[in-house]
């Protein structure tokens, strides 16, 4: 497999053959790696699941790789760009659901926040909590 391009082998990937995948892991993993592991700020961790998302994509896509329209280096990091955009996103929503289920009040904001304008609100609002301002201010 060695001697086949990467159009060629992204053709037979396309067809299910898995040395095809292996070849192309195996040429890109320390790029793929790379990158993802400066995207990821070092997170270790958080780099597997990309790496291995990555490659799983080449494997599941319905749309391939075509050499008229750029390098397959661009084609597979714009791949690698895009999942790890999307796993940083979710990453964000799960933690913010998270601090959501640790911190009920921040579900419904306060009423003083509907109010007040967002640079004032703040300190009207925690001024009502701690009972040193009138509820009618905030």
């Amino acid at each position: 497999m060695t001697d086949k391009s990467d159009e060629e082998l992204m053709k037979l990937i396309k067809e299910k053959k898995s040395s095809a995948l292996e070849e192309i892991y195996d040429r890109y993993i320390k790029l793929i790696y790379g990158f993802t592991f400066k995207f990821m700020n070092g997170n270790e961790e958080s780099t597997k699941e990309v790496v291995q998302l990555v490659f799983l994509r080449l494997w599941t896509t319905k749309s391939g790789y075509d050499s008229e329209k750029g390098s397959f280096v661009n084609w597979i990091l714009t791949i690698n760009r895009n999942i790890c955009i999307d796993y940083i996103r979710k990453e964000r929503i799960h933690r913010e659901k998270q601090i959501n289920m640790m911190n009920p009040s921040l579900r419904n904001p306060p009423r003083c926040q509907m109010r007040l304008q967002p640079a004032c609100f703040r300190m009207s609002c925690l001024l009502q909590k701690a009972g040193s301002v009138p509820p009618s201010i905030g």
